[in-house]
């Protein structure tokens, strides 16, 4: 399955899968991305704190079929080139905002409990950062952020 509209960001949709995909969930709730299976485990044999998750794939009907129900003459420009074996990183090491304590982790999610309800943020040590963005993947965005409960 692969969506057909722009809802995961550059390089998205297309035939171009980036090494990153970021997450698109209702406000600031950022968990985690989602990568190749590879670069996953380059990342949790690297840091600490990460975890994966499997993806269960649906067939997308729009693959095999047009907006108006006639059955493709050719394969979808937005499909990827090639099979994709996504997964979904995250950490589930939990800091809370009001009392952010020296991580335990070089990766963790942060939480804040406001008047939506629970906020989270998939985040990590300067450190680790700083080793991230020396890997030099594609469309992978290190920002640096203050926690404040």
């Amino acid at each position: 399955m692969w969506a057909d509209e722009s809802v995961y960001g550059p390089p998205a949709p297309g035939s171009k899968v980036g090494d990153f995909i970021k997450t698109w969930l209702m406000g600031s709730w950022d968990c985690g991305v989602f990568t190749h299976r590879e670069i996953a485990q380059r990342l949790i044999d690297t840091f600490t704190g990460l975890k994966l998750k499997e993806l269960a794939w649906f067939e997308n009907p729009r693959e095999k079929t047009l907006k108006n129900g006639k059955p493709r003459a050719r394969r979808a420009k937005w499909l990827p080139e090639r099979e994709v074996d996504l997964v979904y990183l995250y950490s589930d090491y939990y800091i809370d905002a009001r009392e952010p304590t020296s991580a335990q982790t070089d990766f963790f999610t942060v939480t804040r409990m406001d008047a939506w309800g629970v906020s989270t943020w998939f985040m990590c040590t300067p450190e680790a950062a700083e080793k991230l963005i020396a890997m030099d993947y594609d469309n992978l965005a290190v920002k640096e952020t203050t926690i404040v409960g």
